[in-house]
């Protein structure tokens, strides 16, 4: 077999991988959807403006699925072009997205920005895909969402975001985590996490792979890594850790214009 041939089998096993991760995800949003057009229907014989807010979530949803759908074409294509963009507007807008499975499930999700970066005047930039950006820290969320599962012992249930900046090895990176205080992982599962179709979710609510995906995205899209730290009946923190690349270091056609921030 030929490099051109081998090369071509590499590019469809990868653009496989990828339409899975892109299904599991795009289910995730269809989901949100649901909920919200739920809430327009149980808003019918109540609030007329209830039902405008619910509607409008669902449009925005809808709008989020196109740019979801869209992003996904030009990225197996190969023309998915990386820009600058804010970390805290981005993890935001999932917040809204996910409002309503929230609410359902009695979970408040909150994002916090660490003070030094407050104190700065300047919001934290990140350079790549906004799509795997979004890809990843959904199923994070989702994820977080879901650690409660069936149990009623935790009261008082909470997803927090929490965005710092830290230097490893002399590179600025920024550091998002994501964290409940759901069931937490067994022990047993810690070192399956992130395997590809390894799943602990029951009834068929888990495919394994959102966190395959989200170490593939953190590694393969931002040059990052990813850990985890979980305590059974405590929670989960997932902590990405995503180098800051320097706008002078970006030089030529790919160099992105500063004042253009999405």
């Amino acid at each position: 077999m030929n490099d051109n041939k081998i090369s071509e089998l590499h590019r469809l096993a990868e653009i496989g991988k990828l339409s899975g991760g892109f299904i599991h995800d795009l289910a995730n949003h269809i989901t949100m959807m649901s909920l919200s057009l739920d809430r327009v229907e149980e808003s019918l014989l109540r609030d007329q403006e209830q039902i405008r807010e619910h509607a409008a979530e669902s449009a925005r949803v809808r709008k989020n699925i196109k740019y979801f759908v869209e992003a996904m074409r030009k990225h197996i294509r190969g023309n998915d072009i990386p820009c600058y963009f804010s970390i805290e507007k981005k993890l935001r807008e999932l917040v809204t997205l996910f409002k309503y499975k929230a609410e359902k499930e009695h979970v408040t999700i909150n994002v916090s920005v660490d003070i030094s970066i407050r104190n700065s005047g300047k919001c934290l930039r990140l350079y790549g895909s906004r799509v795997r950006f979004n890809q990843l820290f959904s199923n994070l969320i989702s994820n977080a969402i879901d650690s409660f599962g069936l149990s009623e012992g935790v009261k008082k249930r909470h997803v927090s975001i929490k965005i710092k900046k830290k230097s490893v090895k002399g590179v600025d990176h920024a550091v998002i985590s994501v964290e409940d205080n759901g069931l937490g992982i067994d022990p047993k599962n810690k070192d399956r996490i992130f395997e590809t179709f390894f799943t602990t979710k029951k009834d068929g609510k888990g495919v394994g792979l959102g966190l395959a995906t989200v170490k593939e995205i953190v590694e393969k899209d931002f040059s990052g890594s990813i850990s985890f730290t979980s305590t059974p009946g405590k929670g989960t923190t997932f902590s990405a850790y995503l180098p800051l690349r320097s706008l002078t270091k970006l030089t030529g056609p790919s160099r992105p214009n500063p004042n253009k921030l999405s």
